[in-house]
C-alpha cells in the first residue's frame, strides 16, 4: 500500500528566516546594507514628527508610520534599525513562502506544491532585493490574500489586500482578477473590505493633515519616467531615485517634475493597455484558483509594460505567480530569465552607468513581459487536470479545487 506523502509547510519558511538572519547578522552592525534603500528608509524615519503630518511620504501610509515605529522603537540607533528591520523583511518572506506552499499544494497536490516551493525557496534565498527593499511585505500580504480568496474567506482576503494597498499599491491589482473568476458576492465582500480600509486611512489622513497628504498623494503622479523603454524615448537617464531625504519637509517639493517631460504622455497610451486588458478580462472563460493567479499576472504585467517608471525590486512579485501557473519547468526558466536580465541592470549597468544595456534591459524585459501575457492568456481559457495526489487507498483522487468551477 502506498503511503500518503505531506511535507510540512513550516519547513521552507523557516530554513529561509534563519538563513536570512545569518546573513544579516554577516553585515547589519556593520551599517551595510550594499545598494539598497535601508539607509534611505533610516534618513526618513530620521526625520522630525510623522509621516503625512510633519512631512510627505512617496510611499503608502502603513509602510511610512513602519519604518516611523521601527526607527522610534530602536532609538535612532542605525545598527538596529538594520537589523530590526531586516527581521521583519524575513519574517515577510517567510510567511510568502508559507502562503505560497499552501496554494501550491491546493493546486497541483502536495508532491508538486512541494517542488515548486522548493524552486521559488531556491530563487529568493540568494536575491538581495530581498532585503535591499521592504517588496517582500507587500507580496506577503498579496499572497495571504490570494490564499484567503481561494479559501472563501473572502474577509480576510480583503483586510489582506487593503493592508496590501496601505503598504504598497500593487496588491490592489488582485481586484481585476477576483471580478473576473469569482461570484459577485465573494468580489463585493473582498473588493468591499479592501476598498474600505484603503479610503479609510486615507480620508483620516486628509481630514488631519491635508496638505501633506495632498504632497503624499501627488509625488508618484509627478515622476518623470526611468529605466523603462519610455524612459528612452523621454531621454530620462536616471534610476527610481527619488528627492533628498530632508526635502520632504517642504510640500512644494512633492510638485516639481525632476527630469524631461515625456515624448508620449502615459495618459494617450493608458486608454490602450486598459483596452488589452479588458480585452483579455472578456476572453477568460476558466474561473479555477489557477486562472485567478494568472489573471493577477497579466493585470501586473500589463501595469508594467505601461508604467513609465521601473525598479529592480518589482521582479519580486512575479515569481511566485509564474510558478503557481506555468508548468514549473518553463515557469523556472522564465524566472531565472527575468531575474538574469534585472540583476544585470542593477546593480550591474546602473552603477557602471552603462545606460544603453539599462534601455536594452527595458526592451528584453518588455517582451518577456509580452510572452507572460501570451502563456497567461492561455490559462484562463483552457480548462486544467487535476493533480495527481498519492492516497493511501485505491480510491480515485477527488477533483482539485484549482479544476473548472462553475
Amino acid at each position: 500500500m502506498e503511503t500518503k506523502h505531506r511535507f510540512p509547510s513550516w519547513l521552507f519558511p523557516i530554513l529561509y528566516f534563519v538563513g536570512r538572519l545569518i546573513v544579516f547578522l554577516s553585515v547589519v552592525f556593520r551599517g551595510s546594507d550594499a545598494f539598497g534603500d535601508l539607509n534611505e528608509y533610516f534618513a526618513m524615519g530620521r526625520l522630525p514628527g510623522w509621516p503625512f503630518f510633519d512631512h510627505w511620504s512617496e510611499y503608502p501610509p502603513a509602510f511610512s508610520f513602519l519604518y516611523e515605529l521601527v526607527y522610534r522603537a530602536v532609538g535612532g540607533h542605525i545598527g538596529w534599525f538594520f537589523l530590526l528591520f531586516s527581521v521583519l523583511l524575513a519574517a515577510a518572506g517567510a510567511l510568502g513562502l508559507f502562503f505560497f506552499q499552501r496554494i501550491a499544494d491546493r493546486i497541483y497536490g502536495p508532491a508538486e506544491g512541494f517542488a515548486r516551493t522548493a524552486a521559488l525557496f531556491a530563487l529568493l534565498a540568494p536575491l538581495p532585493y530581498t532585503w535591499w527593499f521592504y517588496d517582500l511585505l507587500p507580496l506577503c500580504l498579496l499572497l495571504a490574500g490570494i490564499w484567503w480568496c481561494i479559501q472563501d474567506q473572502p474577509v480576510r482576503s480583503g483586510l489582506a489586500l487593503g493592508l496590501g494597498i496601505l503598504m504598497k499599491w500593487f496588491p490592489g491589482l488582485a481586484l481585476a482578477a477576483v471580478l473576473r473568476c469569482r461570484s459577485r458576492r465573494d468580489f463585493l465582500r473582498i473588493a468591499g473590505v479592501a476598498l474600505a480600509l484603503a479610503v479609510l486611512a486615507f480620508g483620516i489622513l486628509w481630514l488631519a493633515s491635508p496638505e501633506m497628504t495632498r504632497a503624499s498623494l501627488s509625488s508618484q503622479a509627478g515622476r518623470t519616467s526611468w529605466q523603462t523603454v519610455w524612459a528612452y524615448l523621454d531621454g530620462n537617464r536616471t534610476t527610481g531615485w527619488f528627492v533628498y531625504w530632508d526635502w520632504r519637509l517642504d510640500p512644494a517639493q512633492a510638485y516639481v517634475p525632476r527630469g524631461n517631460p515625456p515624448v508620449i504622455s502615459p495618459w494617450l497610451t493608458l486608454p490602450i493597455f486598459v483596452a488589452a486588458g479588458l480585452f483579455l478580462f472578456w476572453r477568460a472563460r476558466v474561473a479555477s484558483d489557477r486562472s485567478l493567479i494568472s489573471f493577477i499576472g497579466i493585470t501586473f504585467v500589463i501595469f508594467l509594460m505601461w508604467s513609465p517608471g521601473w525598479s529592480p525590486q518589482w521582479v519580486l512579485y512575479l515569481p511566485p505567480l509564474i510558478l503557481l501557473t506555468l508548468p514549473i519547468g518553463q515557469g523556472v526558466t522564465l524566472s531565472l530569465a527575468l531575474l538574469a536580465i534585472t540583476l544585470f541592470e542593477y546593480p550591474l549597468a546602473i552603477n557602471q552607468f552603462w545606460y544603453r544595456a539599462v534601455f536594452a534591459m527595458a526592451g528584453l524585459r518588455m517582451l518577456t513581459f509580452a510572452l507572460l501575457v501570451f502563456l497567461w492568456q492561455r490559462r484562463t481559457r483552457v480548462p486544467v487536470e487535476a493533480p495527481r495526489r498519492v492516497t493511501a487507498s485505491p480510491m480515485p483522487a477527488q477533483q482539485s479545487s484549482g479544476s473548472v468551477r462553475g
